[in-house]
């Protein structure tokens, strides 16, 4: 009997087992990544053997990277991969006071696509940086274009070029439209999105497991390395234009938020970027902005009111009633838009579309501070 009973509970387990394999093949439930990524030529002959640096370079490059005009050359290996995330670190402690601290180079055309791409050389705490957007440099720093708007990107895959040639297909569709009353609009090329790709020779750039860990181990922060660069385009807007713009959705809409507060622009549009019922629970994936020192201050509502009243900067928040979770949240009950009440220099509006930028309301908020003409 006792082996009848024992016969049953294996052919229990084996088929459980199986059953189980079969759903993680299919489904790709927890822990398929894993066991793909970790499987091993073992069965190969020796000329057959796939060495660490193919197997690395396999895994590494896996998101789309732009089929033309990259500024950088292919990555071939380890060596190259350490490379680009090297050239970005910044240490997470040079947030703090950034804006004053930097100091920007001579601004340059690069002449790679059709599109222009302003590259900016700057400086910070002894070491060289570069930052890169879509758009014109200035031909002199005479003034003589008296408004100018940077647009940080949300995430995604490569969201800038869509932005500034104001692809119907992409989801920051109509904040060129909005920004139209602006003299020079940039829109900044995040590190490893778009043009600088860091690629491979097969059309793949490499994914977030890559960068996003290895900066934070290293001191630094992909967020804050991006901030950085952000800061370091409104400084170089600040010091030619008399009237400056930040404006980002979604994660943009964050990184606008810290950009403007140290920046100190003329206006800020944050498009469902901020929510105060963030300061409980806050869900977001890895590759969302982390690591900023600050963040911590201007999560609370206290913190959030403070800042905003210590800074020159007028504020727009906007929420859809048609988004989903926080923002809809927002939206419709007005969490943060009433607490926006307690300072002069910004307010919140809802909206009735979803995840935009609402170009009505953006311009009616431009059209309030007065703007000379050139």
């Amino acid at each position: 009997m006792k082996l009848y009973i024992f016969a049953a509970l294996v052919s229990i387990s084996v088929v459980g087992s199986f059953s189980y394999g079969v759903v993680v093949g299919h489904y790709k439930f927890f822990p398929f990544d894993y066991i793909a990524a970790l499987k091993s030529p073992i069965n190969k002959s020796p000329s057959q053997q796939v060495t660490f640096e193919q197997q690395l370079m396999q895994y590494a490059f896996t998101r789309e990277a732009p089929n033309s005009g990259l500024i950088y050359s292919a990555i071939l290996d380890a060596d190259g991969m350490y490379a680009h995330n090297s050239r970005i670190l910044v240490p997470r402690e040079d947030f703090h006071q950034a804006y004053d601290n930097i100091s920007i180079g001579n601004a340059e055309e690069l002449l790679v696509t059709e599109t222009s791409i302003l590259k900016l050389p700057f400086t910070l705490n002894g070491r060289q940086y570069e930052a890169f957007a879509y758009g014109d440099s200035y031909d002199s720093c005479d003034r003589s274009i008296k408004s100018a708007a940077l647009i940080i990107p949300g995430s995604g895959n490569n969201q800038s070029l869509g932005i500034y040639q104001n692809d119907p297909s992409n989801y920051h569709f109509g904040i060129i439209e909005a920004l139209s009353s602006i003299d020079k609009v940039l829109v900044q090329i995040k590190p490893n999105r778009d043009v600088r790709a860091w690629h491979n020779d097969a059309g793949m750039r490499m994914n977030g497991d890559f960068v996003y860990n290895w900066q934070l181990r290293m001191g630094g922060s992909y967020s804050v390395s991006y901030l950085i660069e952000a800061l370091a385009l409104m400084k170089y807007l600040n010091q030619c234009s008399e009237h400056t713009v930040v404006a980002g959705l979604s994660q943009g809409g964050a990184a606008a938020l810290y950009v403007a507060l140290q920046a100190s622009p003329s206006q800020a549009i944050i498009s469902s970027g901020y929510s105060v019922l963030f300061e409980k629970t806050h869900w977001a994936g890895f590759s969302q902005l982390m690591g900023v020192p600050g963040s911590e201050i201007i999560a609370t509502q206290d913190g959030l009111i403070n800042s905003l009243a210590n800074s020159t900067t007028r504020y727009l928040f906007t929420w859809g009633r048609t988004e989903g979770l926080y923002y809809r949240e927002e939206a419709q009950n007005l969490h943060t838009a009433s607490i926006l009440q307690r300072v002069p220099n910004a307010f919140g509006i809802s909206h009735d579309g979803g995840h935009i930028f609402p170009v009505n309301e953006i311009r009616d908020f431009l059209s309030s501070y007065p703007v000379s003409s050139n």
